[in-house]
């Protein structure tokens, strides 16, 4: 919190935080290509409210705030650009009710002397006039959130002019017609590009027995299990895009693995396959014949396939499945 918010001289310090306590508070969620949360705290002086502080966030499709991974950085800059000019002239209408002047202080011991400068002259300012001492550290400290804006606004505008787009249709488009229509540079291509659509986009899913969809989780799939439900839910809460029962191809069959993961971090793919019932003998030599067929046919425990279980008695560990996640899916 700023200097100007927490009230002047000591003597009256107390009273200066009781003062500018928030009085309404509101959150603004936008949603775009992005998720955008804006904070507005207003505080209540002399019968007028002024905005004293914001707090924007960003979230993508899938990741959590302080995790944020923004596959257009352009566009994320024309949105930062856009917002600081609003910040900006919010500030530069404070500025013009704020007094003249600036100022020091002098301490001794546990006090503080306050003085205020003006065309060149130096005036001590009583503790009664605790008032003018707060305008003024508002002042400076909207003079300086008004500089940074300026620099801020210089290099976002930079940006924009020298950033290179990594969109794959973007650098196709942009070769000569010579390299145009070539099938190659579609190997080239990450789901990472876009993991809301990749995670959102259609894809072959197991259509068998959909009376047994009956457990919905947060995201709002329909699953086959309540420990599908958990892995699905951690997934979700994680920030780690995934399909369900995506329909795949073995060898000379077909399987639909539990979960197809996306890791952000690298743009590569996973799989998951949760065997639930492994107290049935008929379910187990299932299981067997599953994960062999899978190793037959170049997948690789934990590399790009992840097998997880419930124990005998039927009971998901929570846990484990977090942990597994963290480990080979963040």
């Amino acid at each position: 919190m700023p200097d100007f918010l927490r009230g002047g001289t000591g003597a009256s310090l107390s009273a200066g935080r009781a003062a500018w306590q928030p009085q309404a508070k509101i959150e603004i969620k936008i949603r775009t290509n992005f998720h955008y949360n804006l904070i507005f705290e207003f505080y209540f002086i002399k019968s007028k409210f002024f905005l004293a502080f914001i707090s924007f966030s960003i979230y993508d499709g899938y990741n959590r705030k302080g995790k944020v991974t923004m596959f257009n950085t352009s566009d994320y800059a024309a949105s930062d650009l856009a917002y600081q000019h609003r910040l900006k002239e919010i500030y530069e209408q404070e500025l013009q009710a704020l007094p003249e002047g600036s100022l020091s202080v002098h301490k001794v011991g546990d006090k503080a002397y306050y003085y205020r400068h003006l065309n060149g002259t130096r005036t001590y300012i009583p503790v009664s006039e605790n008032e003018l001492i707060q305008q003024l550290q508002k002042k400076r400290f909207v003079q300086q959130s008004i500089s940074n804006i300026n620099q801020n606004c210089k290099a976002l505008t930079q940006l924009q002019k020298s950033y290179q787009s990594i969109n794959a249709d973007d650098i196709m488009n942009a070769l000569p017609d010579t390299y145009q229509g070539s099938s190659a540079w579609s190997m080239m291509r990450t789901p990472a590009t876009d993991p809301e659509k990749w995670a959102c986009a259609d894809y072959r899913k197991n259509t068998a027995y959909p009376e047994e969809l009956r457990h919905r989780t947060i995201k709002g799939d329909l699953v086959r299990s309540k420990s599908e439900v958990i892995i699905a839910n951690a997934l979700f809460t994680k920030g780690i895009p995934y399909r369900y029962d995506e329909v795949i191809t073995i060898g000379n069959a077909t399987a639909s693995p539990d979960f197809h993961i996306l890791i952000l971090r690298t743009g590569e793919s996973k799989w998951l396959e949760h065997f639930g019932m492994i107290h049935d003998e008929n379910y187990r030599k299932n299981v067997m014949w599953k994960i062999e067929s899978y190793l037959k046919n170049g997948f690789k425990p934990w590399e790009n396939i992840i097998f997880t279980f419930d124990d005998l008695d039927g009971n998901i560990n929570a846990q484990l499945i977090d942990t597994i996640l963290n480990t080979f899916c963040m």
